[in-house]
């Protein structure tokens, strides 16, 4: 057992393929080696390799609490990918420093907010906080981050799964009300409407109205013209929020690009507005 477990060290360690090294640590895994801190620095160097993160997990179960958790913490920190996903899943939100962390910078990732939106939310303890309120700018935009992930609940649980999803959304569209927005702002706050308007839970069409109230800072009519053209999708939403007749700016923009605006001429046809023109 003891050459087995110093040939997965070296297969780890010097391996000069990805799947030796794969093979390595899973190899480890099957030896209590936390007390070799030579290994257990190899594994921590190791972890910032988004390929390999899960094995060095899978590493950490004979480490102490304490000593598994910073790592997990300095690792989320660093990484971006699937590597980030697997150590946030991981981690004890036990300091304020890792709540903080978490509502701030623990949702954005490259693969897919879905996946972490629920966990940051709950690990923050996003809920409590927006019943403060006050957030600062890097709070509110890590808080819009899990926002945008607990409304995507293709790939695992989201807002559906919250004890208070209707609670907490209206306090973070209060929030809203404080901070400066750019479009991708505006655009997250339509995809709440547009998630609420077709969900099942009880009380969701509270969220509409209070997403009109706070989308009323804006120049409708101004924002829709001078952001149709890149962001197209979510300016159809606030037309629906607003009732307002898209026709003619569809019609524009078709004349101008067809091959990138067609797909939005079903509009004219439902309305009936603009047919014999298209």
């Amino acid at each position: 057992a003891e050459k087995i477990g110093r040939l997965a060290v070296t297969f780890a360690e010097y391996g000069n393929k990805a799947e030796t090294v794969k093979l390595g640590l899973s190899l480890m895994s099957l030896f209590n080696l936390s007390g070799n801190e030579a290994v257990c620095n190899l594994l921590r160097i190791m972890g910032h390799c988004e390929e390999f993160t899960d094995y060095v997990i899978s590493n950490t179960t004979g480490w102490s609490d304490e000593k598994k958790q910073d790592l997990y913490f300095e690792l989320a920190k660093k990484l971006r990918g699937w590597g980030k996903i697997n150590v946030v899943e991981m981690m004890q939100a036990d300091t304020k420093e890792k709540k903080d962390w978490l509502l701030c910078h623990g949702c954005k990732n490259n693969i897919m907010y879905a996946y972490l939106g629920f966990e940051c939310a709950m690990k923050c303890d996003l809920y409590e906080r927006l019943q403060n309120g006050n957030f600062s700018d890097e709070e509110f935009l890590g808080a819009s981050d899990i926002m945008s992930g607990l409304l995507d609940e293709g790939p695992c649980q989201g807002m559906s799964a919250l004890e208070y999803p209707i609670e907490l959304t209206l306090l973070y569209l209060e929030e809203c009300k404080k901070h400066n927005w750019d479009a991708e702002q505006v655009a997250l706050i339509t995809d709440i409407a547009v998630y609420f308007r077709s969900s099942e839970i009880e009380n969701a069409d509270k969220i509409e109205p209070k997403v009109k109230e706070v989308l009323e800072r804006l120049d409708i009519h101004n924002y829709i013209l001078e952001n149709i053209e890149n962001n197209t999708h979510e300016c159809m939403h606030i037309a629906k929020i607003y009732d307002v007749d898209m026709s003619e700016h569809l019609i524009r923009l078709m004349k101008m690009d067809f091959e990138k605006y067609y797909n939005f001429c079903y509009y004219l046809f439902n309305r009936q507005q603009n047919v014999d023109e298209f």
